[in-house]
């Protein structure tokens, strides 16, 4: 790892503290609470339609897998590197 990772993952570090990130966040989990509810509620007739349900709940969670990877592999880089100095 090396100072491009610890400065990405500071960046999205700061990125999720910002108001402008918490309208993000609430816009994300109503999506994925509507389309949870959608699968539970809704009599579907096409089986694209639940499996394009799926993939939203999917995408919508890799993204915030990947915001929080980024975020722990910079914690990571920068206590590696405050070790070797």
């Amino acid at each position: 790892m090396d100072e491009k990772t610890i400065i990405l993952g500071q960046s999205v570090e700061e990125m999720i503290l910002t108001d402008g990130w918490k309208h993000v966040e609430a816009w994300i989990q109503r999506q994925k609470k509507q389309a949870a509810n959608d699968l539970q509620t809704k009599e579907f007739k096409e089986l694209t339609a639940v499996k394009a349900l799926q993939a939203k709940i999917k995408a919508l969670c890799e993204l915030e897998a990947e915001i929080q990877h980024r975020i722990n592999r910079g914690r990571e880089a920068r206590r590696k590197a405050e070790r070797q100095e």
